[in-house]
C-alpha cells in the first residue's frame, strides 16, 4: 500500500465552500499511478451536477455506494505506519466476522504545510454485503 500526499483543495459552488476528501490509491509496481477519489457533499445527487475538469486528463467518474471499514491515524503516512495500520484495519475486520474485499486504501485529509501533529489520515477497505 502506498500512497502520495495530495494537496486539498477549495471550491466554490452554489455560494458555499467546500473541503474534499483525498483518497489515493496505487498500483503495486506501478510509478506514480494512483487514483485520487472525492467524496462530493450530498447536495451533488449526480455526477453531471458536478463542476467541469480544466484538465482534460481529470475524468469523472461516479462509484456505487460501497461499505467500508475505517481506521482513523494522525502524524505523517510513512509507508512503514501505513503498512501497520493496514494490518491492524484487516485484523480487526476479520475479528468482527466481516469479509474484505479489495485493497486498503489511504485517505489524507490535509495539506501538505500541516504540521504533522495535525496530519488527519485513514486506511479504508471496502467490506462484502453479505
Amino acid at each position: 500500500m502506498t500512497g502520495w500526499p495530495v494537496p486539498v483543495q477549495t471550491a466554490q459552488t452554489r455560494g458555499r465552500a467546500w473541503q474534499e476528501q483525498l483518497t489515493t490509491a496505487s498500483k503495486a509496481h506501478a510509478v506514480m499511478v494512483c487514483s485520487i477519489m472525492f467524496t462530493m457533499p450530498s447536495a451533488f445527487t449526480t455526477i453531471e451536477m458536478l463542476p467541469e475538469p480544466n484538465d482534460p486528463r481529470v475524468i469523472l467518474r461516479s462509484l456505487p455506494a460501497t461499505r467500508v471499514a475505517v481506521l482513523r491515524f494522525s502524524g505523517l503516512a510513512r509507508r512503514s505506519e501505513v503498512e501497520a495500520k493496514d494490518a491492524e484495519l484487516l485484523d480487526a475486520v476479520r475479528f468482527h466476522h466481516f469479509q474484505p474485499i479489495g485493497p486498503v486504501t489511504l485517505a489524507q485529509y490535509n495539506p501538505p504545510w500541516t504540521p504533522w501533529f495535525m496530519c488527519r489520515n485513514e486506511v479504508m477497505v471496502a467490506l462484502s454485503p453479505g
